[in-house]
């Protein structure tokens, strides 16, 4: 079972918004994670994400059946749909689960190397809530 932090951060650029939302999986940031990755694709754009918004990410989360997939990360720069990365968010039981990673605007990008992440429903409803304060 993979244990999740979304970590809340002040951001005092002039970006669109003051607080991001940051996942941690397994005490490593996701945007670590997928700089790792990205190396090998293209070293200046490799982890240049940023989070959303505390309430752009509950939005993600609560209209995942609504959705193919949900954005969990945004380009560095702040602007909307610039850069997403995306997830798609699937409920199982007593389990929240992260599959299918994409970054949207590079179809040759392959993120097979990040097993689907699995999280305990009620550890997970518990950091969305720590959202909404």
């Amino acid at each position: 079972m993979d244990k999740l932090r979304l970590e809340i951060e002040k951001r005092e650029d002039g970006s669109l918004s003051n607080k991001v939302v940051i996942p941690f999986i397994n005490e490593k940031s996701l945007i670590e994670i997928l700089k790792g990755i990205e190396l090998e694709y293209d070293k200046s754009l490799a982890g240049a994400y940023d989070g959303i918004s505390p309430a752009e990410f509950i939005d993600e989360f609560q209209q995942r059946e609504e959705k193919v997939k949900s954005r969990i990360l945004e380009c560095e720069c702040g602007c909307d749909g610039c850069w997403s990365f995306v997830v798609k968010i699937t409920e199982k039981d007593d389990l929240i689960e992260w599959s299918h990673f994409e970054q949207v605007h590079r179809d040759n990008w392959e993120y097979t190397q990040i097993e689907p992440f699995q999280f305990e429903r009620s550890d997970y409803l518990k950091e969305m809530e720590k959202l909404k304060a």
